[in-house]
């Protein structure tokens, strides 16, 4: 994948994300892999990776934000 031009705009209120890492083989422990997203944007019509995040509802936790946002947006 090349890397690409990549533009972040703000929202007000609380959002959060989250990065889940595993390890790739169990017999190599220097060996990880990290959960992206690869999604498209239709108003910049590109592709790229994100790690999952969202906002956050007005009782909740930025944890369980984040928690709700891996498990929505990975099945």
């Amino acid at each position: 994948m090349n890397p690409f031009e990549h533009h972040v705009t703000t929202a007000p209120g609380p959002a959060a994300g989250c990065m889940a890492v595993c390890d790739a083989d169990a017999s190599d422990t220097d060996s990880q892999e990290v959960l992206l997203l690869y999604s498209h944007r239709f108003i910049t019509d590109t592709w790229g990776c994100e790690i999952p995040i969202g906002r956050a509802d007005v009782d909740e936790t930025r944890a369980d934000t984040a928690v709700c946002e891996a498990v929505e947006e990975t099945g």
